[in-house]
């Protein structure tokens, strides 16, 4: 009985260890699968970017994701109250802005912190397919705006 809790942690993580790794699409995002099991998720075209983190866990080869948002403690100057936002950046902040720039807090943050990234993706083959609504892998070329092409639309992992 011992040995199959020894065991346990190195079959489990034999069964994660495939999945770990850098994924790029064609469309300008980034998925981060740790072996801790958190990702950090990023996206960027020309000026636009954004990002999200969290953790994530396998039901069989389908890849589920729980975003973890990190937000900041917001101040405006003269006000004794504080506001909770979804940070700019990685980093947990304790920030005092103007009134003016409390105003426009959400509307610079288009660009940052994205809680709603896919739920879940597919793995095969070192690439990872989005699900539709049906349960039916996406695989179908996509067109993309940016580049005026139609594209492959899984993330194909990086070796």
């Amino acid at each position: 009985m011992k040995i199959i809790f020894l065991l346990l942690p190195l079959v489990l993580f034999g069964q994660t260890k495939k999945f770990v790794g850098k994924y790029n699409n064609n469309f300008g995002e980034q998925m981060i699968l740790n072996a801790d099991n958190s990702f950090n998720y990023s996206w960027g075209v020309d000026t636009g970017h954004g990002w999200a983190n969290g953790h994530w866990y396998t039901k069989n080869d389908t890849i589920y994701f729980k975003v973890v948002p990190i937000y900041d403690t917001v101040r405006v100057v003269g006000n004794k109250k504080d506001t909770l936002l979804l940070s700019q950046n990685n980093v947990p902040e304790r920030i005092e802005v103007t009134e003016e720039d409390f105003k426009y807090w959400n509307l610079y943050n288009l660009f940052g912190q994205n809680s709603s990234i896919v739920s879940k993706l597919f793995y095969r083959d070192d690439k990872l397919f989005e699900i539709d609504e049906k349960g039916k892998l996406i695989t179908q070329k996509k067109y993309f705006w940016w580049t005026s092409k139609y594209l492959d639309p899984w993330y194909g992992k990086e070796n």
